[in-house]
């Protein structure tokens, strides 16, 4: 991965190439208001303009995606006589949302902006650096200059790039942290009121995150300690998505509040159920091939969650 740093649910240390696992926005900031008034509205609001900005910048079009595009136009070996494409994807699009979570009042996030500080600093530079060198390419100014300023500057953009997956890797680390938090007080209130689709739904949810991160650190995947506590979560998910389907089937007729929510979650059981399927599969052959669509099970899931919100 760019730079090394790790991607996950979480940002995870993955140990296959596959696409990292998105954080979920399943809290809305009506949710939280409802939870909490208009203070944790804001701070709901403002964590999901950061987990958007950040699926963004995993993402198709994102950061590691511009990164090997750029490194595949070989600059330092181009001619006048070459043609090049420079791009900044959806990168800026992301740094839209990191500002305007930025922008928002702290909400409880201090660490979490403090992070997205240094990062938003980096993209500026990134960002500004390749749309500049858009224009030069495409305007055949590089011809005009013998590629001077591309070759120049083709090193500055390489540690950029490398700078820019330092400071997303740190702010994942915070935004994990507030996601947690986040996710332990939504399913405690969720609970407590009753509605056990969202319940039963969001710990499934917590708990396969949870078993993409044991087996993206696993050396062995045959080491019984690692069986026990992925036999474990598995357990626990399969428990939850049982009695998330017994919840769905108990659902009164006329319509509710979460009708939107509660229409995604029978995808968000069948992506979970294939995602412990996988689990059950990797624990039989001891082979991390499974690991790269387990980790595309549980990204549907959590889009299917996020849809859910809309």
């Amino acid at each position: 991965m760019l730079g090394g740093h790790r991607f996950a649910a979480l940002l995870l240390a993955m140990v296959l190439t596959c696409a990292p696992p998105t954080f979920s926005n399943a809290l809305s900031a009506e949710q939280n208001a409802e939870d909490g008034g208009d203070g944790a509205a804001v701070s709901g609001a403002k964590l999901n303009d950061y987990i958007k900005g950040y699926n963004t910048l995993i993402g198709s079009f994102g950061l590691q995606e511009q990164y090997n595009a750029y490194l595949g136009q070989q600059i330092s070996r181009k001619t006048v006589k070459d043609s090049v494409t420079v791009s900044e994807g959806w990168i800026d699009g992301a740094l839209d949302d990191l500002k305007a979570a930025r922008a928002a009042p702290d909400g409880g996030l201090a660490d979490l902006d403090a992070a997205a500080d240094r990062l938003i600093a980096n993209l500026d530079r990134l960002v500004g650096r390749l749309k500049s060198l858009k224009s030069y390419y495409q305007s055949r100014a590089n011809v005009e200059d013998g590629f001077v300023r591309g070759k120049r500057e083709d090193p500055m953009v390489i540690e950029d790039f490398k700078q820019s997956a330092t400071t997303l890797a740190a702010l994942s680390g915070a935004l994990e942290a507030a996601i947690e938090r986040r996710d332990e007080t939504e399913l405690a209130a969720l609970k407590n009121s009753g509605d056990l689709i969202g319940y039963h739904g969001g710990l499934a949810l917590q708990k396969s995150k949870a078993l993409i991160e044991l087996l993206s650190s696993a050396k062995d995947l045959r080491n019984p300690d690692l069986i026990k506590r992925g036999d474990a979560l598995a357990a626990e998910i399969a428990k939850a998505l049982e009695e998330t389907r017994k919840s769905l089937g108990a659902k009164p007729a006329e319509i509710s509040a979460h009708d939107l929510r509660d229409s995604m979650y029978d995808d968000v059981v069948n992506s979970l159920e294939m995602l412990v399927g996988g689990y059950r599969d990797m624990k039989r052959s001891g082979s991390s091939s499974y690991y790269s669509a387990m980790v595309a099970n549980y990204n549907e899931a959590v889009d299917h969650a996020n849809l859910g919100q809309h």
